[in-house]
C-alpha cells in the first residue's frame, strides 16, 4: 500500500470535517424535534420543514424517540406529511406496547400476591436509591412477611 499524498490527506481531512458538520446539524434538527416533548402541553414551537423532518425521521425511529417526535409534530401543519405518518405509526406501536408491559406487570404483581411475596416495582436508579428496602441500584429484592430479604437480577 502506498503512502497518501498531501492532497489525498488533504481531502481526506476535509472530507471527514463535512461528515461531522452533517452530523452536527442533523443533530440538531433531533434536537429541535425533541424539544420539550416530554411535557404535557405548552411545547416550544417547532421551526423545522418537511424535507427537515423527512431527513430526520429515520434517525428518531432507530432511536427509539419517534413516539415523541409525534408529539411534538402532530399540532403542526406538518401532521400531515409522510414522516409524521411514520411518527404516528410508532406513536400508537409504542402506545400498545406499553400495555401490554403495563398488563404484564398487573400480571406477575398478581400472582406475587398470591404467593404472599410483597413486591415493589421502581423504574430507574433513582428510584431504586429512594426505596429504602431496595440495597443498590439494579436490584430486585422480595421476601416473604419478616423474612430476609433475597436478592434476584
Amino acid at each position: 500500500m502506498q503512502p497518501l499524498t498531501r492532497n489525498q490527506t488533504r481531502n481526506s481531512k476535509q472530507c471527514l470535517s463535512m461528515k461531522s458538520k452533517e452530523a452536527i446539524r442533523k443533530g440538531s434538527l433531533v434536537a429541535k424535534v425533541l424539544a420539550g416533548a416530554w411535557r404535557g402541553s405548552a411545547f416550544p414551537t417547532l421551526e423545522i420543514s418537511e424535507r427537515e423532518l423527512d431527513e430526520v425521521t429515520p434517525l428518531l425511529y432507530d432511536s427509539g424517540t419517534a413516539a415523541l417526535g409525534w408529539r411534538r409534530v402532530r399540532q403542526t401543519p406538518l401532521r400531515d406529511c409522510s414522516s409524521a405518518e411514520v411518527l404516528h405509526h410508532a406513536y400508537r406501536l409504542q402506545s400498545l406496547q406499553s400495555e401490554i408491559h403495563e398488563q404484564k406487570i398487573k400480571k406477575v404483581f398478581s400472582l406475587l400476591r398470591q404467593a404472599q411475596v410483597e413486591a415493589v416495582l421502581a423504574k430507574g436508579a433513582q428510584a431504586l436509591r429512594r426505596h429504602r428496602s431496595l440495597r443498590s441500584s439494579g436490584a430486585l429484592q422480595s421476601g416473604r412477611g419478616g423474612s430476609k430479604c433475597t436478592r434476584s437480577k
